[in-house]
């Protein structure tokens, strides 16, 4: 049975819309289109050794992660020729160190979902530990270890212990 684009997009638009709004909360909407064309782009690139929903949650996020990275630059950049600071937007919170720049985002890919998520939503979206643990419905303690092993695997993989 042959799947159409249609069928595809109808399978992974929900999980792409979930991804989306776990890493971006602002402009999901463009941002998932954005995703879904990268996906449809990239599909000759899929080489069917792993899950295909794995591959379609890599795709999603190094798409999210590196517009932030953008629309974090596009904001400096404005910020520095017109000397006004302009105000904090959800998602364009200021990451950490380590979570900026492409080798950075490609670090995170290779961390689990789980941590992956984690990482993002504290240095990157802003979040608090309890507002995490909230969101996600697991104790602190978890929110904790996701950050302090996914940070020492991006750590790793950058070179930085």
């Amino acid at each position: 049975m042959m799947t159409t684009t249609h069928d595809l997009v109808l399978r992974v638009l929900p999980r792409v819309r979930r991804r989306v709004r776990q890493l971006a909360a602002e402009d999901s909407a463009d941002l998932c289109q954005e995703v879904l064309l990268r996906i449809l782009e990239s599909l000759p690139s899929y080489r069917g050794d792993g899950r295909f929903e794995a591959w379609v949650d890599a795709v999603t996020t190094r798409v999210a992660l590196r517009a932030l990275v953008r629309r974090r630059a596009e904001r400096g950049r404005l910020e520095a020729a017109t000397g006004v600071a302009t105000p904090a937007q959800p998602g364009i919170a200021s990451p950490h160190r380590a979570l900026s720049g492409v080798r950075a985002v490609d670090a995170l890919q290779r961390v689990a979902s789980k941590k992956q998520a984690a990482i993002v939503m504290h240095y990157v979206l802003g979040m608090t530990v309890a507002e995490m643990a909230d969101e996600l419905r697991v104790p602190i303690e978890t929110i904790r270890s996701r950050l302090r092993i996914g940070m020492g695997q991006v750590r790793a993989e950058l070179g930085m212990l």
